[in-house]
């Protein structure tokens, strides 16, 4: 039986990492596998945000409309934006 690794591990070596350290030396450091870093850095199942492309323009919405609904902001964005 596989015991997947803790999540704190994970986030421990993307740190290391994002930091520049050689993915060799973070598998050495943290007894891990080189493969484990390349798989750790793949997104964990969740799809990207579709409204990644929107945010700022849906906060100054926000601003000036601060009581504005779901439904009122997704009709506004489909109509400025498609």
């Amino acid at each position: 039986m596989r015991i997947p690794y803790p999540n704190d591990l994970r986030s421990r070596v993307l740190a290391a990492v994002d930091g520049g350290v050689p993915v060799r030396q973070v598998a050495a450091l943290l007894r891990v596998s080189v493969s484990y870093i390349y798989k750790a850095s793949l997104p964990c199942g969740r799809p990207p945000r579709k409204l990644a492309g929107h945010e700022q323009a849906l906060l100054m919405r926000l601003g000036a409309e601060p009581d504005a609904t779901l439904a009122e902001l997704r009709d506004w964005l489909a109509a400025e934006r498609g």
